[in-house]
């Protein structure tokens, strides 16, 4: 859910962006899965999936959604 709901932020906000978004999501996609592997085979899944959960918990703090949509402006 955090990159349908991102995207419908950006499409408010700066709606040119969508198609970076769309190219940094799949390219990221790709690194990430990798990372994980490689991550995986060299301290464990354990290790790999907090690591992820610390992710996501930091993802989740910084896109937290009070309602406001921030705008940058210069």
């Amino acid at each position: 859910m955090p990159f349908p709901r991102g995207l419908t932020r950006l499409a408010r906000t700066a709606p040119a962006f969508v198609p970076w978004a769309w190219g940094l999501n799949g390219s990221t996609s790709l690194v990430a899965a990798l990372a994980a592997l490689r991550l995986a085979i060299k301290v464990g899944l354990s290790a790999t999936l907090l690591v992820a959960l610390l992710l996501y918990v930091v993802a989740a703090w910084t896109w937290r959604d009070d309602g406001h949509a921030r705008v940058i402006r210069d």
